[in-house]
């Protein structure tokens, strides 16, 4: 996943304020268990290993703003992962025939030269030709807004075997920056490229501090933020499959493969921190149903181990945000860029806070 342990990780290799580093089917509703002032978590893990569950409820509970249950949300995850394998189904059979299983071709699709990039300027390439086309192209689904130069760069070599293929984050000498993983041990797939410009840049991270820039301090990436923030992020990509411009059946892999592994991972997280699981299982679930590499489920079985919740919070912002949004659809079907100017404008943004902003907007509209 992205923007905000590389943020954090950039920020102190770069040498900017650690506190500055920022950053389909429809969801299954993730029904809240209560709502209230949230403490911070009493447990933090200080070593890698299982959370165990009554801390890692609590962990949730302050990512996420709001305590969740845990086995709704794990079989939620297990639903979606089912979907979006069927989803893939034809981008697949458009690109391999019937001559590969679905697991199959995302092996292929991972690993394979022939759908690896390697060498770094053929990689930062591909990413900067696709920004401008992602910019236009989302642009009717927001309010207008002054654009905010967006530099790119690549990860540097010493921190490209943990970090993901991609980032976004300040740097101190020219404003915010689109950090590619040029180096990443394997390469980078080509069906990540797309994806990764919606994440990190347009409608993504960059397009939420660009809002922060406008309208009030760009919103903090913290434990209690998290959710929403990286929510922000996979939603972003589903925005950007909503403008049709994942054009082709390797970009659309790219984003129902990594939309896979979003539910995937929230699955994982709970399994690993709540349900005893070991990290050598959650690897070879990783490998045996969303076909990654062996050296890939290990790194992220390693970062389950370590980071109890966030790989987690991918999952549950994304789905939130989603739910939220469908209220204020119901109510102005033609609302959609002002649900999006709505959720942007949040000064320290949490999930309980954005349900509240929706219900107080219809309230407004009916007046």
């Amino acid at each position: 996943m992205r923007a905000t342990l590389l943020g954090l990780a950039l920020a102190t290799a770069l040498g900017v304020p650690a506190h500055e580093a920022t950053h389909a089917r429809r969801p299954h509703a993730l029904a809240p268990v209560a709502v209230g002032p949230v403490e911070p978590a009493p447990c933090r893990p200080t070593t890698p290993g299982n959370a165990g569950e009554s801390c890692y409820r609590e962990i949730i509970r302050e990512l996420a703003g709001e305590a969740l249950p845990l086995d709704s949300l794990y079989d939620s995850a297990v639903r979606h992962r089912e979907e979006i394998l069927e989803q893939l189904k034809a981008p697949v059979r458009a690109l391999f025939g019937d001559t590969v299983t679905v697991i199959g071709a995302l092996r292929t699709l991972r690993s394979d030269d022939r759908f690896v990039m390697h060498d770094p300027d053929e990689i930062l390439a591909a990413y900067r030709a696709t920004v401008p086309r992602f910019r236009d192209g989302i642009t009717r689904f927001f309010k207008p807004y002054a654009d905010v130069p967006l530099a790119m760069r690549t990860i540097p070599r010493e921190l490209a075997a943990n970090s993901a293929p991609a980032g976004y984050g300040p740097s101190p000498d020219s404003g915010m920056v689109f950090y590619v993983n040029a180096h990443q041990p394997g390469g980078i797939a080509r069906m990540n490229v797309e994806l990764g410009v919606a994440h990190e840049a347009y409608p993504g991270h960059h397009l939420q501090r660009i809002y922060g820039l406008q309208y009030g301090p760009p919103q903090p990436v913290t434990r209690e933020t998290m959710a929403f923030v990286e929510g922000w992020g996979i939603y972003a990509e589903r925005l950007a499959d909503e403008a049709g411009l994942y054009d082709t059946p390797l970009a659309r892999c790219g984003y129902l493969v990594h939309l896979l592994d979003v539910f995937m991972a929230l699955q994982l997280d709970i399994g690993v921190h709540a349900r005893g699981w070991t990290a050598a299982q959650a690897a070879d679930s990783m490998m045996v149903v969303a076909g990654r590499p062996k050296v890939q489920a290990e790194q992220y079985a390693r970062r389950h181990m370590a980071t109890a919740g966030q790989l987690a919070s991918y999952g549950v912002g994304f789905a939130s945000i989603v739910g939220m949004r469908e209220v204020a659809l119901k109510r102005d079907p033609d609302g959609l860029a002002a649900y999006h100017d709505m959720l942007l404008r949040l000064p320290a943004p949490t999930l309980p806070l954005l349900r509240a902003a929706v219900a107080a907007a219809g309230t407004t509209s009916r007046d």
